[in-house]
């Protein structure tokens, strides 16, 4: 492939995200603007699988995995 059409393949990919981002509208995945912390904090207070899942990841941190798994492929 040229460098020419290379030229032409990104200025026309630049085009279609441009139209792809327009039809979007305000990304969702722009960083939250002042003070956001409040807003998070506690939105997972008294959820039991939230609480399970914090469990499960300390379980695993602790023993370095977990007692029924495998050995993967290739693992030291």
């Amino acid at each position: 492939m040229s460098l020419e059409q290379l030229e032409r393949d990104v200025a026309e990919l630049k085009v279609q995200v441009a139209e792809l981002m327009a039809q979007q509208g305000p990304s969702s995945t722009a960083s939250p603007k002042g003070d956001w912390l409040p807003a998070v904090l506690g939105r997972f207070k008294d959820d039991p699988e939230f609480a399970a899942a914090m469990a499960t990841g300390r379980e695993f941190r602790k023993t370095g995995g977990f007692a029924d798994d495998a050995p993967h492929e290739g693992a030291p």
